[in-house]
């Protein structure tokens, strides 16, 4: 008999039933198990935390790797997506490059064939008085539109004050490499190939008219520099006039 002592100091008889070890066992048991899954559970929201941070760390370090830094001085021409997308494998800008530009020219196919790579560009802007800038010609790409004759010249250009921007046209003259000929008429030849002409041979006792072949190796607007005729040599200034071989000729 054990006593039980409360507030109010009565005595009151306290009886226990007989032990059980397995109850005793059992609740111990069910105490480590509770402490085990609390600690279990403290352990995963620590290592969730832990890979939360990591996760958020590993995001960074890749905006950090995905900063895109552009190969060249330039403007924006082109976006190819807004804030917020995803990007893919898709191009995201167009970027032109200022201090250097590209002028594709259009010229005929006898000034292009006559146009070296290298050869010295001049060029200028319409409303831009006074104003030139200096290329150089780098290729000569294809026709300008199929089938037509003339051809589409590329040259690159300095763009010191970044002025010249896409699609701007502007006006070229082409400084060709010099040639050594006699100068005749343009007009002087008999075809369009710019191959043959009619001469006044005067060295029989009447001058009289006589096809000779050249070669043109440059021109303007009005003079033909060519070869294979001799210098002072008179020649029939307007070859469309229908003029003969042998056909008496007189002297203006």
């Amino acid at each position: 008999m054990l006593e039980n002592t409360t507030g109010n100091s009565a005595i009151m008889p306290l009886t226990l039933g007989p032990t059980h070890p397995d109850s005793v066992t059992t609740v111990a048991t069910r105490a480590a198990t509770s402490a085990a899954r609390n600690g279990i559970s403290y352990q995963r929201r620590v290592t969730s935390g832990i890979l939360t941070c990591r996760k958020r760390l590993s995001s960074g370090m890749q905006i950090a790797k995905a900063t895109i830094v552009s190969p060249i001085d330039g403007v924006v021409v082109n976006r190819n997506l807004n804030p917020g997308e995803y990007p893919a494998s898709r191009t995201l800008f167009t970027l032109q490059q200022l201090d250097n530009v590209y002028a594709e020219l259009n010229a005929s196919s006898a000034d292009t064939f006559a146009i070296p790579i290298g050869a010295p560009v001049t060029l200028s802007v319409s409303g831009a008085s006074g104003q030139s800038y200096s290329g150089r010609v780098v290729a000569v790409l294809g026709q300008v539109t199929p089938g037509s004759t003339n051809f589409t010249v590329k040259v690159l250009v300095a763009n010191p004050d970044e002025k010249l921007q896409s699609g701007i046209p502007v006006t070229a003259v082409a400084t060709l490499p010099p040639v050594t000929g006699v100068g005749i008429p343009t007009t002087a030849f008999l075809d369009e190939t710019h191959t043959t002409i009619m001469i006044a041979d005067d060295e029989l006792v009447d001058t009289v008219a006589k096809t000779v072949h050249v070669r043109e190796i440059g021109s303007n607007a009005t003079t033909s520099i060519v070869t294979g005729l001799k210098a002072g040599q008179s020649v029939v200034s307007n070859g469309q006039l229908g003029v003969t071989d042998g056909q008496s000729l007189a002297q203006e």
